[in-house]
């Protein structure tokens, strides 16, 4: 794959926008006042390698985070279900887990439901670690890591 991009699971990032996205998690989700971030990477359906390829990364504002959970401004999902390019939904959590909580796996679902089909959905850690979920075909099925289902 070309150096110009970073793998996050099944997409390929352009490099400058990963970048932008970790300054982001150094300033604001790390220290005694960490508060989570939501991201969303856009792009269109180009594959890079075997990767889908995420074009740009964009943050979203957030009304309240704490080190315990984030809440967002619900209209700013409808203006998403209008993008197509969108191809992952991301938040960062302040502390080391990358593991889904259940608000997490309810948000998920809200979100595909609301662009109308499943995304990636990328949970980050204050050191940039990731995993990534699918929630597949049917908006009820168990949300897993990708490469699990």
């Amino acid at each position: 794959m070309d150096s110009a991009y970073a793998e996050i699971g099944p997409l390929a990032v352009k490099l400058e926008e990963f970048r932008h996205l970790k300054d982001h998690v150094d300033v604001f989700c790390n220290g005694e006042n960490a508060v989570e971030l939501l991201f969303v990477v856009t792009g269109a359906t180009r594959i890079v390698g075997s990767r889908i390829l995420g074009e740009k990364i964009l943050l979203i504002p957030l009304i309240y985070s704490d080190r315990q959970q984030a809440s967002y401004y619900h209209p700013l999902v409808l203006k998403l279900s209008k993008s197509s390019g969108v191809v992952a939904v991301g938040h960062v959590h302040t502390g080391m887990s990358v593991e889904p909580s259940d608000e997490d796996v309810a948000t998920s679902i809200l979100i595909d439901r609301k662009i109308g089909r499943p995304v990636y959905h990328v949970i980050m850690n204050q050191q940039s670690e990731f995993e990534v979920y699918s929630n597949g075909e049917h908006l009820q099925q168990l949300h897993k890591p990708v490469g699990e289902n």
